[in-house]
């Protein structure tokens, strides 16, 4: 019993870590702050990592499950000129403490909704991987006025399309659950209750009234690019824009960089142009 209870365990932290093999968890010597966020009865330290003009409009960039700040880190390392570029370990991730998951997308939109700021009149960009797509959804449905504009990469909006996987289940047993490291557990966490916060989330998008970018890749097997065709049917008060990666899996952020980057720089365009005069 023992050896099948340690196979099961290695089995699933292979399929869960095995997006973690195309990330880079070094922080590769950026500037790392925090910033203390109290939501209904929990403070949290939410740490993030910092580059480009602290005086600039801020681009924001939200990981997805498991994953960190750290992930997005090239992005920073050579920022899109004009802008302070953010990336913080949502709640459960990273370093940002406490060290539990946080899987209610609106509570995840609050804990976010520090980072915005509004500068020389213009807001917060948002720059969304995977879960961290819905999230930022929720924030500029929550945020219209701090929220210049969104960039949703691989999104996994649909609730139709969130589909539990059996080692998902597998991970709840206690014996494994006790053995997984922290950013597996809590990223199953996420998972489980995605489809239900995604129902939650379906009715507030059509309060986005900014311009959304969505870029997917079509051969993407995680986050099914139907996603797509599911925002412009519910975002109908927003521009929405979108870029289909082809032959693009779901790890885009990390092998078409210069796709994203274009896409940013897309974004960033058309935020400009439906700003006020």
């Amino acid at each position: 019993m023992q050896r099948v209870a340690m196979g099961a365990i290695f089995a699933v932290a292979t399929l869960l870590a095995g997006p973690i093999g195309c990330y880079n968890l070094d922080d590769a010597g950026l500037p790392r702050r925090q910033i203390n966020v109290t939501i209904d009865d929990t403070e949290w330290s939410v740490s993030y990592l910092v580059a480009g003009d602290a005086h600039a409009p801020r681009i924001v960039y939200v990981h997805g499950t498991p994953s960190s700040a750290s992930t997005m880190r090239d992005y920073l390392l050579e920022p899109e000129p004009g802008f302070e570029h953010v990336s913080y370990d949502r709640p459960g991730f990273g370093e940002t403490t406490p060290l539990a998951p946080l899987t209610s997308f609106e509570e995840q939109a609050r804990i976010l909704e520090a980072l915005l700021v509004t500068r020389d009149g213009r807001g917060t960009i948002l720059v969304g991987h995977s879960l961290g797509g819905p999230i930022v959804a929720h924030a500029a449905a929550m945020y219209p006025e701090q929220i210049a504009g969104l960039v949703i990469i691989a999104g996994s909006l649909d609730p139709e399309l969130e589909r539990l996987r059996w080692y998902n289940h597998v991970c709840e047993w206690m014996l494994i659950r006790w053995a997984l490291p922290r950013s597996l557990r809590n990223s199953n966490a996420e998972v489980l209750d995605a489809k239900q916060e995604a129902e939650r989330l379906a009715p507030l998008l059509s309060q986005i009234t900014c311009p959304v970018l969505i870029i997917h890749g079509e051969r993407d097997r995680l986050v099914p690019v139907e996603n797509v065709d599911y925002m412009l049917e519910f975002m109908t008060n927003a521009y929405v824009e979108v870029m289909i990666v082809d032959d693009g899996n779901h790890f885009i952020p990390w092998t078409e960089q210069a796709v994203i980057r274009q896409g940013i720089r897309r974004l960033i365009d058309l935020t400009l142009a439906t700003a006020d005069p």
